[in-house]
């Protein structure tokens, strides 16, 4: 099963991927959603970009970048077994949605092939992991150092 990129399609395909593999994944309330998107746009997102952004990639400030096809694999790998919030750009689906750990982001991610952008943070957003259209995965706040140490490693130069 494929979950289209077509707003409010993202938040059904979620749905009927977490019943598919059996586990729960919850949807943030629109109050606690906008408290993370406010967060990210204050420490990650250069001045001026108004609420409704898309492509956020693209005005981030002070990331790191990598270009890796299976970059959205590596984003789980960083989430291991902590909570993680997922969501994408505005145009496409403005819920936030909760997942329990690594694993299971990488079930819903792995069945979103047609996700153009998304992105990855903690309640915290003490970190901020975005993967886009273009294959490119960036880091900012505590995962800039960690997409940094990709760079010129063995699993990224396979990659290129």
């Amino acid at each position: 099963m494929k979950v289209k990129c077509v707003k409010g399609l993202i938040s059904k395909g979620i749905q009927e991927e977490t019943e598919y593999w059996r586990f729960s994944i919850e949807k943030l309330s629109k109050e606690q959603a906008e408290k993370i998107k406010y967060s990210i746009r204050r420490k990650y997102i250069e001045d001026g970009l108004e609420k409704n952004w898309m492509f956020l990639w693209e005005h981030f400030i002070d990331d790191s970048i990598v270009t890796d096809d299976h970059g959205w694999e590596l984003i789980c790998d960083f989430v291991g077994a902590s909570p993680c919030l997922l969501l994408f750009d505005v145009d496409d689906e403005e819920d936030v949605f909760l997942n329990k750990n690594g694993r299971d982001l990488f079930k819903i991610i792995d069945q979103g092939d047609s996700f153009d952008e998304f992105y990855v943070t903690d309640f915290e957003t003490s970190y901020l992991l975005g993967f886009s259209h273009e294959k490119t995965l960036h880091g900012c706040g505590i995962a800039k150092r960690w997409v940094d140490s990709l760079k010129g490693t063995k699993h990224h130069d396979e990659l290129l």
